[in-house]
């Protein structure tokens, strides 16, 4: 499996986030022009890095139902 570059992702979501605060701050509309632009780019990126980290989430939450021993046997298969 081919290993993610997940301080990319990060620094991703970071800029994304820091465009969406200074979109709401209110900006000229000459930087806000610029600012939605890279908005509008990097948010199907950042949509399917959130999609991505919850799916990690989500497999690390049912592997560690699994090693469970008190979970029922039940639910574990």
């Amino acid at each position: 499996m081919a290993k993610l570059p997940v301080e990319k992702m990060r620094e991703l979501e970071r800029r994304f986030g820091e465009i969406e605060a200074r979109m709401s701050a209110g900006p000229a509309a000459d930087v806000y022009v610029k600012l939605a632009s890279e908005y509008s780019e990097l948010q199907p990126v950042v949509t399917k890095i959130r999609a991505y980290e919850k799916a990690v989430a989500e497999l690390a939450d049912l592997d560690a139902l699994l090693e469970d021993k008190s979970v029922d046997r039940d639910m574990r298969d």
